[in-house]
């Protein structure tokens, strides 16, 4: 579980629907050599937010989000992307896109 306040950021940042277009790219080119594992796939992540809270005074906030992952062996998180910060919305589309290897 992630550290409680960037658990809690992403809680208030995810009170809207949180859209994730999750598309197969299958390969098996890649290897990784700690676990020795080859990846099943790779799966590309795009993130959009819709009806987020609106935490600014003066503006509409001002939103970005922090992705992790879970260790396999270890159980720990660790952050693996952020994508960058849109200005005033509250319905952000992420231009960013993230690649993970599913194993």
């Amino acid at each position: 579980i992630p550290p409680e306040p960037t658990r809690a950021l992403v809680t208030e940042m995810m009170e809207g629907d949180v859209m994730d277009k999750l598309e197969d790219m299958s390969s098996v080119y890649d290897f990784d050599p700690i676990t020795g594992n080859i990846p099943a796939t790779k799966v590309e992540i795009t993130v959009s937010c819709r009806n987020l809270l609106d935490k600014d005074t003066f503006s509409k906030s001002d939103p970005m989000c922090v992705l992790y992952t879970q260790g396999v062996e270890t159980k720990q998180w660790r952050e693996f992307g952020r994508t960058e910060v849109i200005d005033n919305t509250l319905n952000p589309d992420f231009v960013r896109k993230y690649i993970l290897d599913y194993f």
